[in-house]
């Protein structure tokens, strides 16, 4: 009977052991690593399509044109409004 104790006692200590490593393989698979961080991020960058100058500027003056154009369509807005206000009250004689 002896025998078969100390069998189940290996079992279970055996058992102990391996659920042990498999739980610090586990604590060290989550833990934070600097370098492969940045080698994943350095892998990314070159992976990017960068944009060529010429789309570059394109791009840029499209956008300058286009912010140009919302900023006067919101000055006009702001003088019609102002100019109506101002109207309305003349009209009401508050003005």
């Amino acid at each position: 009977m002896a025998e078969k104790e100390t069998e189940a006692e290996v079992l279970v200590e055996a058992k102990k052991s391996s659920k042990k490593k498999a739980d610090t393989a586990a604590a060290n698979k989550n833990k934070f690593n600097f370098g492969d961080f940045v080698k994943a991020h350095i892998a990314e960058f070159k992976r990017i399509i960068w944009p060529t100058k010429e789309t570059v500027i394109k791009e840029t003056i499209v956008v300058i044109v286009l912010s140009l154009i919302v900023g006067i369509f919101i000055i006009a807005l702001d003088l019609a409004f102002t100019e109506g206000y101002n109207a309305l009250l003349t009209m009401l004689g508050k003005g």
